[in-house]
């Protein structure tokens, strides 16, 4: 039924670009849709601007879910730092990361890095904040039964904590990428000479609907091929969770 719909979709689409039903500059057209995206396949500037926010992506993603995670453990050792910090995390959590660009331009240029530290900062936060929550979760009868046969606090935090927070990172690590992804295309829309944001934004300079949609299906092709990777990682570490199933 996915397939009938798209295809129904797709040739209605063509149809009504083709006989101009509608203005193709405004709707584009599946058909030069396709020509751009071989087109820019075969000169490589398709694969190297999606190779491009990719990486962008990869980078802030994996620095943001490690050094969050590692921040939010350091703040639950910490209680009086995870009381004093978790007010204020979640105050900048809110902060639309967007208004820090102007910043990193100013720091680092509008090169890779500056798109990377968008990613980056979106991502960071929302780790640690569900780190230090899930160690605050953990299981206090364990760490009871620890404390009983004479295991110190690292003992209780290696063994109950860590997993216990590592879990509730895992689970959430589908919308850390989806965030990271964000950061970076907005750093190529703000400012940026190549990648996928940048595509778009050419696109739109040039006014060819056709250019802004490689671009977005682009995006959604790097992203469906990410998050399927994450999907496949939660389940195999939280596969041994019990399924609730609803009545």
């Amino acid at each position: 039924m996915q397939t009938v719909i798209a295809v129904c979709v797709i040739a209605a689409w063509e149809c009504i670009a083709r006989y101009k039903l509608m203005n193709p500059m405004f709707l584009g057209q599946p058909s030069l849709i396709v020509q751009h995206m071989i087109d820019g396949l075969r000169d490589g500037n398709l694969v190297h601007a999606a190779g491009v926010t990719l990486s962008e992506t990869l980078i802030g993603f994996f620095a943001g879910v490690t050094i969050g995670g590692m921040i939010g453990l350091a703040l639950w050792w910490s209680s009086l730092a995870g009381r004093v910090m978790q007010p204020l995390l979640v105050v900048f959590n809110a902060i639309p990361k967007i208004a820090l660009a102007p910043i990193f331009i100013v720091l680092l240029g509008v090169g890779f890095w500056m798109k990377m530290s968008l990613a980056f900062t979106n991502v960071v936060v929302l780790a640690a904040l569900t780190a230090y929550s899930g160690g605050r979760q953990a299981d206090h009868d364990l760490m009871d039964l620890i404390r009983a046969v004479g295991g110190s606090r690292w003992r209780v935090f290696t063994m109950v904590v860590v997993p216990t927070s590592v879990m509730w990172i895992i689970s959430t690590l589908e919308i850390c990428l989806g965030l990271a992804f964000v950061g970076a295309v907005t750093g190529e829309f703000l400012a940026a000479r190549e990648g996928l944001g940048y595509l778009a934004l050419y696109g739109s300079n040039i006014f060819n609907m056709n250019i802004i949609l490689v671009a977005v299906f682009s995006m959604m092709f790097v992203t469906g091929v990410l998050a399927a990777g994450v999907r496949r990682l939660e389940r195999r570490y939280l596969d041994w969770r019990p399924q609730t199933t609803s009545i």
